[in-house]
């Protein structure tokens, strides 16, 4: 041990300096292993204690060394979820799904009707219409859609009301084509180039055959038939109608 007065090493059982002659019970010097022990046990004691950060209230809590800020479970994904202002993934992807499902809904629907249109348009556009009508009304004994078939000029002679009277009481004499009528049938041979009429509207000479059964017999006849076209329909379809004057070359 050392003398606290002059720093002379003295035996570890003396009492008194050798030196100065100084007590050396109560005030000594440590070894030098002494104080490297005490000094890395102080130094031990300071790491163990918490150290504490300024606190400023714009960052919020202070954040002690050390020490990590506790994460958000992930793996809970049904307590993540239902969080509030947390986006629904799965909802979103349902509402795009069911938009996709209703617009191509819409497409198919919006194709069928084109092609449903485009095809009443093109069989109610062809000359030949309207003598496919006339033989249908006849059959039917429609006889408002045999009138609507035919082009009367621009002064009809029987307005639609009268022409049906006088259909309706004349119909006995009309019997016999009615009953052959039932199975004529008629197809297109030739189809002209269009002209105009003395009203100024576009015509076409059609040449048709037609094909009359009944009572096991059958008989073909050709006739040439005027169809007028007479205005349109929807404003883009057109209308044709037969001649007034060709009537009589289908009942004959």
């Amino acid at each position: 041990m050392y003398c606290t007065n002059c720093g002379v090493k003295n035996s570890d059982g003396a009492r008194f300096c050798r030196s100065c002659g100084r007590p050396m019970e109560s005030e000594t010097i440590p070894l030098a292993d002494e104080m490297k022990e005490a000094a890395r046990e102080e130094s031990w004691n300071r790491a163990g204690q918490p150290v504490t950060q300024p606190f400023n209230p714009e960052y919020g809590d202070p954040v002690q060394p050390g020490v990590q800020p506790p994460h958000p479970e992930y793996g809970n994904s049904a307590q993540y979820g239902a969080q509030p202002g947390m986006p629904s993934y799965q909802g979103n992807d349902r509402k795009k799904g069911k938009k996709g499902l209703v617009i191509a809904v819409a497409l198919i629907l919006a194709v069928a009707a084109a092609s449903a249109f485009g095809f009443i348009a093109y069989k109610e556009s062809r000359p030949m219409a309207p003598v496919e009508q006339l033989v249908g009304a006849l059959k039917k004994n429609d006889w408002g859609a045999l009138y609507d078939s035919v082009y009367w000029g621009t002064v009809p002679e029987y307005d639609r009301k009268t022409f049906i009277s006088e259909a309706r009481e004349n119909m006995g004499q009309l019997v016999s084509y009615i009953s052959m009528l039932g199975n004529i049938k008629v197809s297109k041979v030739a189809e002209g180039t269009p002209y105009r009429n003395s009203d100024g509207l576009i015509c076409k000479d059609l040449t048709v055959n037609m094909s009359v059964s009944a009572l096991g017999m059958s008989q073909n006849q050709e006739a040439t038939i005027t169809v007028v076209k007479s205005g349109r329909k929807f404003l883009l379809i057109p209308v044709w109608k037969i001649s007034a004057e060709d009537v009589g070359s289908i009942l004959d």
